[in-house]
């Protein structure tokens, strides 16, 4: 039923109707990541992030709330706490476009802040990464990619 009423739109009643699948004895991750999914389509990062964080608590081998909870993270301010989920997304999907864009944007927005998520050439070396994978799978924003890679390689280690 829930995902009966996400596919008309109906993201408020497909929440709810997940919210009460989760009260039952079946715990399913799958619940936890459609439920996510609706509260972030309906703007509820609010109530998107504890869902996100309690699937990764109970399932912490399943990665597909690693993306999702990153991106509530980086909503939230918590960058170093988002690249470092990205990364774990990262990992199970290497050819995840977007994502390879937005662990560059982010390592180069947090040395540009001051901070560092492992060390400066750790950093500068996974940003080098993602940016060959994300151009490799056609990424269009090469100049801007170009141009972060130079600001971390120019950055005194």
């Amino acid at each position: 039923l829930g995902v009966t009423y996400a596919a008309a739109g109906r993201d408020t009643q497909a929440a709810n109707v997940w919210r009460t699948a989760m009260a039952g004895p079946d715990d399913l991750p799958q619940l936890y990541l459609w439920l996510g999914d609706a509260l972030m389509r309906l703007k509820s990062s609010g109530e998107a992030r504890p869902i996100f964080e309690e699937a990764m608590a109970r399932f912490p081998a399943d990665e597909r709330f690693a993306r999702p909870l990153a991106l509530l993270y980086a909503t939230f301010g918590k960058g170093l706490d988002a690249v470092r989920l990205l990364e774990k997304s990262l990992a199970a999907r290497q050819d995840d476009q977007p994502s390879l864009f937005l662990a560059v944007e982010w390592i180069f927005d947090a040395h540009r802040g001051g901070a560092v998520v492992h060390d400066r050439a750790e950093d500068t070396r996974l940003a080098h990464q993602y940016a060959a994978q994300y151009l490799k799978a056609g990424g269009p924003n090469e100049p801007l990619v170009k141009q972060w890679l130079n600001y971390l390689d120019k950055e005194p280690q």
